[in-house]
């Protein structure tokens, strides 16, 4: 049974305004975010994957932002291995992979909760 016009309606712009607020427009995707690099990190048997750190004054531009199927305590190793780019869910491309990408981004967006 499909949906109400309303509720597409209504869900498409809670969407439009999450990304609105994250600074986040589909059709003009900024540069940095479409730019792939090779991962430079590798986890040694000493990191403590139970605890977090806060960094100071890193700088914007050196951070990547990689998205994780894993849960939050899988083995960091694992979390890399199948960890993405965001780009590969903001652009969809001809092959079925990333078009369910972008369809699983676009499915937990309006999930997402704005404080």
């Amino acid at each position: 049974m499909p949906r109400a016009a309303k509720e597409v309606k209504k869900e498409n712009k809670e969407i439009e305004e999450k990304l609105q607020y994250l600074g986040l427009n589909l059709d003009k995707i900024p540069k940095v975010l479409l730019q792939d690099e090779e991962i430079k990190y590798r986890p040694t048997k000493q990191d403590d994957e139970t605890s977090y750190k806060v960094y100071r004054y890193v700088d914007i531009k050196q951070l990547n932002i990689l998205i994780t199927p894993s849960e939050r305590l899988d083995d960091l190793s694992n979390k890399f291995e199948k960890a993405d780019y965001l780009s590969s869910y903001l652009q969809p491309e001809d092959d079925i992979e990333s078009m369910q990408k972008n369809a699983v981004f676009m499915r937990f967006t309006p999930k997402i909760r704005l404080k």
